[in-house]
């Protein structure tokens, strides 16, 4: 993991044009489609987390609670504002 330790530091520069809430957008109706309207979700190569912190935003408190609970047993710090 030491190979992405400097990266991470310069990733969001890099991806600071990216429409994040586009991609959430996308993949929300995606999901649909296919009779996926809730449930668990894997970011595989979620970068510094710019999508997952876009779902965040249409949580409900008690969902947005809970997501922070799941982060933290598994080790992240989470700070929700």
């Amino acid at each position: 993991m030491d190979a992405y330790t400097s990266f991470a530091q310069v990733y969001d520069l890099f991806m600071d044009n990216v429409p994040y809430d586009e991609w959430c957008a996308y993949i929300c109706e995606t999901l649909k489609k296919h009779g996926i309207a809730d449930g668990p979700v894997l970011d595989l190569g979620c970068g510094t987390g710019g999508v997952p912190s876009t779902v965040k935003e249409g949580l409900a408190k008690d969902e947005a609670e809970s997501l922070k609970k799941t982060l933290e047993e598994a080790g992240a710090e989470v700070e929700l504002k």
